[in-house]
Formats: C-alpha cells, structure tokens, sequence
C-alpha cells in the first residue's frame, strides 16, 4: 500500500486495527510484528478512548481522565502495556500448562486410584459380609438338624416307653374284665362252695399282682430336653458375626521378598534411604550389611579376630554401625570400613539397646548385672544420652522403679522417645513413651483382650504413628502419638511367618525379618512392604 491507503483508505476497513503492517524491506524477515492496541472506549468519560496506561493507578485512561486526575503519575503507551500483558498472560499459560494441569492432573488420578481402590474394598467387605452370613446359616442350619435330630430320637424313645405302658394296661383292663365275668358267674351259683373257694384264692392271688403291676411312676417315663433361647443382643451378633470399624485401617502389599543364606534374621537395620540394611543372625553369629538394590550384594561383615554376638545395633549416617554384645559388657563398640573400635566404656553399667536419633544423638539403655527381672535397692536401670562427637554423656532418665530390660529405643521428630521394656522371662513386655525431658508420657500394655503382648521391634512412621512387632502373636500392633490403640494387623493373613524383627525407611516402607522353621541356611525371608492407612 502507498503511503495514503496506509494512513486514510484502510483504517476504515473492519478490523484494520487488528492487522500488522511492515515496510517492503522487512517482507521475508523473521522479525517480530508488534500488536497494534485496539481503541476502547473510556468508561467514564463519553466519546472518549483509552490512549495511555497509568502506571501509578494501575489503569487505563483517556485524554480527559489524564487532564484531570493523573498529573505527575507514571505512564507506560498503550503498545507497551499491551507487550507486558500479552508477555504475563503467555507467562500464565506456561504456568497452567506446565505446572497446574499436570499437579492437578495428578490429583485428579489420585482420586481416581482412590475410588477404584475404595470401590474394591468396598466389594471386598460386603462379599466378605455375604460369606459370612452364608457361613453362619449354614452352621445354624447344621445346629438346627443337629437339634432336632436328637430330639426326634429322644421322642422316639418316650413313643416306644408309651406303647409299652399302654399295652400293659391295656392287659391288665382285658383281665379284668374276664375276672369280673367269672366272679358275676360265681355269684349266679353261689350254693358251690369249693368253686367259690378256689375263685376267692385265685382271684385275691390276682389282685395282689395286679395292683403291683398297674401302679405308674411318673418319673420312670423319659423325658424330653427343653430348648432354652438364647439371647440375642447387638453386642453377641458383633461378636459372633462381626462389624464394620470405622476407624483407621491398615492395607497392605507385599514389594520384595527375599531370601537370605543365613537361619534366622533376629535384628534388622534399614538405613533412611532403603539401599542398604544391617542384619543379624542369632545363631551363627553373622552381622552383615547388605546392597538391597543389586540382588543382595554383601557389602560389609562385623568381625575381627573375635567373634561377636551382638545384641542391638543402630547404623550411623555415614555407613558406619553403633552396636552392643549378649554377654555382659560394660563397653559399646562401632564397626567401619576400617574394622571394628572401642567407642567408650559404660562401667559399672552394661549398655544393651542403643538407638540414634535424627539430630545424631545417641540413646543408651544401661542395667547392673543381677538379676534382670528383680531388682534391688542397689540395681540400677536408666537411659543415657551420648554426645557423637566427645562421647560425653548429655542427659539420663529412667530408674529402676520404672524400667526392667529396655531392649529397643527409637525417637521421633519431637525427640521423645519410645521404649520396648521387657518384663518377665515369656517376654511379655510394654511400650514407654518419654517426653524429651524424661518425663513419662504413657504406657502401652498390649490390647486388653488378648493373652500376652510380647513386643520385639519397634518403629515410628513419618505420621509419628508407632508399628510394634507382637514377635509371639505374629502381629503388628499400631499405636498413635498419645498411645491410644488403633488396630493389630496380622502377618500371617500376608503370608508372614516366624517374623522376629522390623524396620522403615524414610518412604516409609517396613522391613521384616524373619526366621526359617528349621535351622537349615538360606530359608530366611526378608520381606519389604508398603502400607496406607485409611
């Protein structure tokens, strides 16, 4: 276009204020066509268009408006705005696309996978419902038989004890109507004296008989059992049939199973990655530490010229191991790359479990050398605090009032810490919870109804919810923060068996280990599971 239509003939056209014109020499370039602002009408003033943008009032305005009330403000012209907004809104699109749909996306198929999830478990409990109910007909329908089975033999009994009567007597009333006709014959001819001598004789004879033999006794006749109702209350149809719990529930699935060449896993180390994991064996004495990525690469063993039967351990940050020994020692060793060191010495106390905290405490529990189970005024019990660095001991609590054998610790991110202590030779044991001062938070005995609570291993979720290992029971005991019961969850409905040990991992994935049913090597399992709660 010449000069002219450029400036008079096309403005008119529609939309020419949308349209891009560039000279002759810039045709073919790839330069950048600027957008021409479209003219829109001032809202205030009339026959008025926005021709500049204030930046102090973050608006459009026209000539009046700028007269008026903009003086000395900033502006920005209309096609520089314009740049800046297309350049936000662009800015904006990149963030829908790139970071809001897919986060959302994402959501979206977490509640998918949610409600595919809850509808199989919804499926899973109303057809485990419908079993049971067929079950529990099928066993009242099969008392019910039972029942009466035996009543109808029980009833058969009393027809055939009836009949037997009934015949009897029914002898005895024909007998005596023939007697009654032979004595009204004899009176008829009651001139014969020795006939009616022998009839008195035979006759009295009778009756003496007969008045043995008719008597009935009530209490020889059988009797029948009488069917006693039981009663039906809501609490004995939840206990015989089951109810639905509302509250949190644990779900499953097995990740990894894993076979381990030794006869029983009896403590397990996972570090907070889930690469690499200690393990002890009881019975041959092995500790080792293990790639669980590269099919069970052994990476380390605890040995020296001696042989140690360690009784707790807890892995460093760096790779290296704290660990105590079984038999009555006053000192705590650490294992590294380089061999095994003495890290200092507890006496006259001997350290049995040992745990590190987050912040790379180290928690201690010390006890004398009588008896474990009774104490006297002399005994000691108690937790220390150790410094990593200067091996100094920073806090302890606990006495011997309160604690017995302390076999594991483990904190969480408060710092409080959590105690399995073992109370009798069964055993049978409880879980301390401790304040980071000391102070004694609450005790966990066990479920209430069940036998005996025998807690082997312990860990705390990132939740701050507790998982006990019940090692006799062969469940898995969850408890919240305060202590309160949540659920136990059996490892034999998985396929667990003889576990002795657990640990997580900082996705929160739990280790188990377990022991083999005989002592033949290479049957141990080690199993790595994910769970939910819901």
């Amino acid at each position: 276009m010449c000069d002219t239509c450029t400036d008079k003939i096309h403005p008119k056209f529609k939309l020419a204020e949308t349209h891009s014109i560039i000279a002759l020499k810039d045709i073919g370039t790839p330069i950048v066509c600027a957008l021409k602002p479209k003219r829109v009408p001032c809202r205030i003033h009339d026959n008025q268009t926005y021709c500049i943008f204030c930046q102090s009032c973050n608006q459009l305005v026209c000539p009046i408006c700028l007269s008026q009330s903009h003086q000395k403000h900033q502006f920005l012209q209309l096609e520089e705005i314009l740049k800046k907004k297309i350049e936000q809104i662009k800015t904006f699109d990149a963030q829908i696309e790139y970071f809001i749909l897919p986060f959302y996306q994402k959501e979206s198929e977490k509640i998918e996978k949610y409600f595919i999830d809850i509808t199989e478990h919804f499926k899973d409990i109303r057809n485990r419902i419908i079993t049971q109910e067929e079950q529990l007909v099928a066993e009242i329908r099969t008392q019910k038989l039972a029942m009466i089975e035996e009543l109808e033999e029980r009833m058969a009994l009393v027809d055939n004890f009836i009949i037997e009567k009934r015949f009897d007597i029914e002898n005895i009333i024909e007998n005596s109507s023939v007697k009654r006709e032979c004595l009204s014959d004899i009176l008829r001819n009651a001139r014969d004296v020795e006939l009616s001598h022998e009839t008195m004789k035979e006759t009295e004879k009778w009756l003496s008989t007969v008045n043995n033999d008719a008597q009935i006794r009530m209490e020889e006749f059988p009797r029948l059992p009488s069917f006693e109702f039981a009663t039906i209350k809501n609490e004995t149809i939840s206990k015989l049939f089951g109810c639905l719990q509302c509250g949190e529930q644990m779900s499953t699935k097995i990740e990894k199973s894993l076979s381990i060449g030794i006869s029983r896993i009896s403590k397990l180390c996972v570090n907070s990655t889930g690469n690499e994991f200690w393990l002890i064996s009881g019975y041959s004495f092995e500790t080792r530490k293990y790639d669980i990525h590269t099919d069970l690469k052994l990476l380390q063993k605890v040995q020296d010229e001696k042989e140690y039967n360690i009784y707790d351990m807890a892995p460093t940050v760096n790779g290296d191991l704290f660990f105590t020994i079984i038999e009555l020692d006053c000192n705590m060793h650490i294992a590294t790359k380089d061999g095994i060191q003495h890290f200092r010495s507890f006496s006259p106390l001997f350290p049995r479990a040992v745990h590190i905290s987050t912040k790379g405490d180290i928690y201690v529990s010390l006890r004398d050398n009588g008896p474990i189970f009774k104490t006297n005024d002399k005994g000691a019990r108690k937790i220390v605090i150790v410094n990593f660095n200067d091996k100094i001991e920073i806090k302890r609590f606990g006495h011997k009032k309160l604690l017995t054998d302390v076999t594991r610790i483990k904190s969480d991110k408060n710092n409080c810490v959590y105690l399995i202590d073992i109370i009798s030779k069964k055993i049978n044991g409880r879980i301390i919870a401790m304040s980071p001062d000391g102070l004694t938070k609450w005790i966990y005995e066990g479920k209430t109804d069940t036998d005996s609570f025998t807690p082997s291993d312990l860990v705390v979720t990132n939740l701050g919810k507790l998982i006990v290992s019940d090692v006799h029971n062969s469940l898995l005991h969850i408890i919240d923060s305060i202590g309160q019961f949540i659920q136990t969850f059996s490892l034999k409905t998985i396929g667990i068996l003889n576990s002795l040990c657990i640990d997580i991992d900082n996705n929160d994935d739990l280790y188990i280990g377990c022991a083999s049913d005989t002592k033949i090597p290479e049957t141990s399992k080690l199993y790595v599971i994910s769970f939910t709660m819901s």
